[in-house]
Order: structure tokens, then C-alpha cells, then sequence
């Protein structure tokens, strides 16, 4: 799928930097509940899943690397384990403690429940999948595409995915002025003879 062939670049790229050996890299990846639940509440809900991988001693075969990311995906895009993570959530916010507290300590509950709990992440990896398909009257007027995520705190990176006619756009919002990263994915790309431009704003 598109997401497995972007986290697949995106690890490589990653990996290819110093640093990174023998250690997890987590990206965060958006699940869209609009169609997995009844309850308008439940609906509502942002939910992320973690993705993990550890670069070996070895170079890790793409085939192995897509198979872990669908395993993983697969295991977390699963009705029951959203349904469950969800609840905790729900206790969390809406429990006794949370009730009776006064507003000062449901703040500070808040920030370490964010700290501890979701910001895990090197980068939020998102796809808004094909818009000619998904805004057919307004796509001879798109450009561009920008993502609507905003970077978190400890989060240098967030990169929004488009497919538009036979290419593929790729936005990140980051807050590195000279983007290693970048650079790491476009040695990634010549690897490979992929032709690229590439636009700053």
C-alpha cells in the first residue's frame, strides 16, 4: 500500500543516518475511525498508531520491513484494540480522579499523560490518498498539497502524503532549518533512479 511504501522509504532513509543502529525508530500513523465505529462519540476519537522498527547489524530487506509495518498496522487498525485504547483514554479523561480534581492538577495530569502516553514518536506519517479521485471538480486548480498536521513537541518532523495524477506529493513540516532527514531521502531516491523535485517554503 501507499503507507507501507512511504514508511518504507522514510525507514531507510532514517536508518541510512549515523546514529541509528541497533535502536527503535517509532513513526506515528493516523487511523481514520469514521468507519469503524456506530457511536458519533467513538467516531470522533484521534487515535495514532506507533510503528516500530530497529534497524539490524544488516542491511533489512524491504519485504521484511513492509511485513512487519502491515503486521503492526493490521494489529492496531483491529476494532477490538481500538475500542479498548479508546476506553482507556475515556477513563482517563472522564474518571473519578479527573472529576473531582481541581483544574490546576487535570492540567498538569494532562501534560504527562501527552509526555508518558503519546508523544513517542520521531514523525506523524499521514496519507490523504488519491484527490483527483477524492475532489474531482477541484483538481485542475490544486498545485500542491500542504499537510494539516502541526508539529508536536519533540516531534521534529510530519509528513503528509498526496497522490496526485502519476505523482506522488510529499509534505514535511519540520523544524530543522537544514532538514538531515531530507536530504537522507533524497539520497534515497537517486539510489533508485526516482525522479524528484523538490520545493521549499
Amino acid at each position: 500500500t501507499l503507507n507501507e511504501l512511504l514508511l518504507v522509504m522514510i525507514y531507510k532513509a532514517i536508518f541510512s543516518m549515523k546514529g541509528t543502529d541497533n535502536k527503535d525508530v517509532v513513526l506515528a500513523v493516523p487511523i481514520n475511525l469514521r468507519n469503524k465505529f456506530e457511536s458519533a462519540s467513538l467516531r470522533n476519537f484521534i487515535h495514532i498508531a506507533k510503528i516500530g522498527v530497529r534497524k539490524n547489524s544488516g542491511s533489512s530487506k524491504p519485504e521484511e520491513m513492509i511485513m512487519s509495518i502491515r503486521n503492526q498496522l493490521h494489529r492496531q487498525n483491529n476494532k477490538e484494540y481500538l475500542h479498548k485504547a479508546i476506553t482507556q483514554v475515556a477513563k482517563l479523561r472522564y474518571g473519578t480522579i479527573m472529576r473531582l480534581s481541581p483544574l490546576w492538577l487535570k492540567k498538569i495530569i494532562i501534560k504527562a499523560g501527552v509526555m508518558f502516553r503519546f508523544d513517542k514518536s520521531c514523525m506523524t506519517v499521514s496519507n490523504l490518498g488519491d484527490l483527483s479521485y477524492m475532489l474531482p471538480d477541484a483538481i485542475h486548480r490544486i498545485e500542491h498539497v500542504d499537510t494539516m498536521l502541526s508539529p508536536r513537541p519533540k516531534s521534529r518532523y510530519n509528513c503528509c502524503i498526496s497522490s496526485l495524477g502519476e505523482s506522488l506529493n510529499i509534505t514535511f513540516t519540520h523544524s530543522e532549518e537544514k532538514g538531515p532527514l531530507l536530504n537522507a531521502i533524497a539520497n534515497w531516491l537517486k539510489k533508485y533512479s526516482i525522479e524528484y523535485t523538490m520545493q521549499s517554503h
